[in-house]
């Protein structure tokens, strides 16, 4: 009995020995603990800038197209004898374009001016006798009163002044038919006249040139009136009272980046488009005041201006939360700022109050970040 006693003493000092040595190696290591820092939220930014002719209103697209569109055609079958303009060339309304083969028809002109001036001859030289005719008439008149002459004599005279009359009438009738004829002789020679039907360019040639044979209605020239451009833009239904007569317009293309171009609603459909139920209107550009920069089919960005800022203080629309703030980067960390917010066009919108410029502010990645918190760029601000 004595020996089992001894040995339940050993083990339980044992067991008190571990707990007073497990117990100081806890608060040994306690005391050598460091609190780890909180990691930086990394999120992406972009900075405040201001921007000139900041504008809101309703965005559409459509293509742009020329004032005036046409193809010159030829009316009969010849060959080209000369190319008067090329490819590119500004034209004047009346100018001469193309000059088509016209030898025979020139010919019929000439001869059409000349019997005209045979016959104008024979007019007056007819017209001189019944100037004649008539004054002997009238010296036979007064002879036959005082017993001069007789009646029969008289007669005569009257007779020839008839027959000049007639004369002078057949030979009018001549100058008139052969003005007839040089008008349809010169109407003939003007279908191998190309002229230009208004002030514009030429946009194509369809690869012709001189000595090019050309049936009729073949395609000799594109030309366009470019100096004033169109489009058309298409406005839900139920935002039809939004649009105007007179509107501001806004056009930007992307093959001119950078670059923004002035516009006005010219016109208004005066009916809704049963299919579709939009409403259709022309925008018209001024495209001569811009040194002819946009070209017919471009396809344009549109803004029909509803508002407008000549300078505003602008942030992408994502930086704004749901609260009315932002988050701004300063210093390594996150500051919640309250902003007051003005005009949006597309992507942006304008913050007249809270930040100003060249402000850092959060665009994705800070959802759970709080005032205070350590953030990291994902990328520099641009």
């Amino acid at each position: 009995m004595i020996k089992v006693k001894t040995h339940k003493k050993i083990v339980l000092a044992a067991v008190i020995m571990l707990t007073v040595l497990g117990g100081y190696l806890y608060n040994a290591a306690s005391r050598h603990t460091v609190t780890a820092a909180p990691v930086a939220a990394r999120v992406q930014v972009a900075k405040a800038v201001y921007a000139d002719n900041f504008d809101e209103g309703m965005n559409t697209t459509g293509t742009l197209r020329a004032n005036a569109d046409v193809v010159i055609k030829s009316k009969v079958e010849t060959t080209i004898k000369d190319y008067v303009v090329k490819k590119g060339q500004r034209i004047e309304a009346g100018q001469l374009l193309v000059e088509l083969e016209h030898h025979n028809q020139t010919a019929q002109v000439q001869a059409a001016q000349s019997q005209i001036s045979v016959n104008e001859a024979a007019a007056a030289s007819a017209h001189a006798e019944l100037t004649n005719a008539i004054a002997e008439q009238r010296r036979y008149d007064t002879l036959v009163e005082s017993g001069a002459v007789s009646r029969q004599q008289a007669d005569a005279k009257q007779t020839v002044q008839k027959v000049a009359a007639g004369d002078y009438a057949r030979a009018n009738s001549n100058v008139e038919q052969a003005n007839a004829q040089l008008a349809a002789a010169e109407a003939t020679l003007n279908d191998y006249l190309l002229i230009a039907p208004f002030n514009g360019i030429v946009l194509d040639d369809y690869d012709m040139s001189v000595g090019s044979k050309v049936a009729k209605d073949t395609n000799v020239l594109r030309v366009a009136d470019i100096d004033k451009l169109k489009l058309t833009v298409s406005i839900p239904e139920n935002e039809m009272g939004r649009i105007k007569v007179g509107m501001p317009v806004k056009i930007a293309c992307n093959s001119l980046p950078q670059e923004s171009f002035k516009g006005m609603v010219e016109n208004i459909n005066p009916y809704i488009d049963t299919n579709t139920h939009m409403l259709k209107a022309d925008v018209s550009i001024d495209n001569k005041s811009t040194g002819y920069r946009l070209k017919p089919g471009m396809f344009a960005k549109v803004i029909l201006v509803e508002k407008a800022q000549q300078k505003a203080l602008v942030i992408p629309k994502e930086a704004v939360r749901q609260d009315g703030t932002v988050l701004v980067a300063e210093d390594g960390k996150a500051k919640i700022v309250h902003v007051t917010v003005g005009l949006t066009a597309d992507k942006l919108v304008s913050i007249s109050q809270g930040i100003k410029e060249g402000d850092i502010v959060v665009i994705s990645g800070g959802k759970s970040v709080k005032d205070g918190d350590r953030v990291t760029y994902k990328e520099d601000p641009q």
